[in-house]
This record gives structure tokens, sequence and C-alpha cells, in this order.
């Protein structure tokens, strides 16, 4: 089973956990046959709720993560026919109670290529042997990708190509031209 600090994200401190009585973390909710306890009976037993830190300034609540499982075309031997370890992440962008309308209207024009029509960014992870490990990936791509798309861009300031670097670049054709005129055979005169 895959520690939770060996994941990047848990690494780099991108996972916090919400304030209740410290008895448990939540979960998000899996599209699989597993049985176990949801994000919202966890909620409701009193238990945190594990936050993804995206940045300083955002956090979105686990329990707006969906996962849905499937079986991987990746590593794993024989067990690749049998267990489902491939990971996709789902995350409704515009029912998500963490982001303002303009991190929502920033991450959809961003991340439109990786954003379906009902407005449902996937993210997949089929690298890893285990599905818990493929979860990890998968959640930290994830922080990657809405990082990304709501940082600030600098607007790029043109620039002037300086009169010595156009002088350089023009001396440099002229020695090309000549090479290439010293490359031809000379002109006998008759």
């Amino acid at each position: 089973m895959l520690n939770y600090l060996d994941a990047p994200a848990f690494r780099r401190g991108l996972f916090c956990h919400g304030h209740g009585n410290g008895k448990g973390r939540g979960r998000g909710r899996g599209s699989d046959t597993d049985t176990g306890t949801d994000a919202d009976a966890d909620a409701d037993a009193g238990y945190d709720r594990a936050m993804l830190r995206i940045n300083d300034d955002l956090a979105i609540d686990e329990s707006e993560l969906d996962y849905e499982f499937a079986r991987s075309s990746g590593p794993g031997g024989q067990n690749v026919n049998k267990v489902e370890t491939k990971v996709t992440l789902k995350f409704v962008v515009d029912a998500s109670s963490a982001l303002s309308d303009d991190q929502k209207r920033r991450l959809n024009e961003a991340l439109a290529n990786r954003i379906t029509k009902d407005g449902v960014l996937r993210v997949t992870s089929q690298r890893h042997r285990t599905r818990e490990a493929n979860r990890h990936a998968a959640i930290g791509r994830f922080i990657e990708l809405v990082d990304d798309a709501l940082s600030e861009r600098a607007p790029r300031k043109p620039t002037k190509i300086s009169r010595a670097a156009k002088r350089r670049r023009l001396e440099g054709k002229k020695r090309r031209g000549q090479v290439k005129q010293m490359r031809k055979p000379p002109k006998i005169d008759g």
C-alpha cells in the first residue's frame, strides 16, 4: 500500500485537513464497487475533510472530486487483466464552491481541450501498478493543471532590436556571402 507521504502532492504539502475532531480523513466518491465510506458519510460522522491545496490562496475540498476506476493497459503483468488500477479523476468546474466565477472562467479557457461539453475536467493515470498510486498521480497532475491555469501571466513587453545586433547580423550575412563566392569556380576572361 502506498504511504500518503510517498505521493508527490503530499511531499510538497499540497494536502491539508479541514476542521473536525481529528478521527479520520474524508474520501472522494468513486464509481467503483468497493464498500468504503464515502465523503458524505465521513462528514456526517464528524471526520475531517481532506482539502487539496492548489496554491497559497486556494484549496479544493476532496469531496468535489469523483474517481472512476477501470482496467489499465499499463504495468502489472497478469494482474492487469484482473484489477481495475486505472484512475480517472473527474472535477465539475462550474459546480465547485471553492472557485470564484473568474477562476472558473479562466479554468474553462485554459483547459478547454481537457474539459468535456458537460464542464467536467478529466485527469487519467495508469502509470503505476496500484490503484492508490495512480489516484495520487492523478491528484498531483490535477493540482498542477489547475495551479498552472490559474497563475497570472505577466504581459509580454515588446522589445526593439539594438543597432549593434542588427550590425552583427549584417556582418555575419556578408561573411557568409563571401564564403559562398569563394566556392565558385574562377571566371576565365577570354
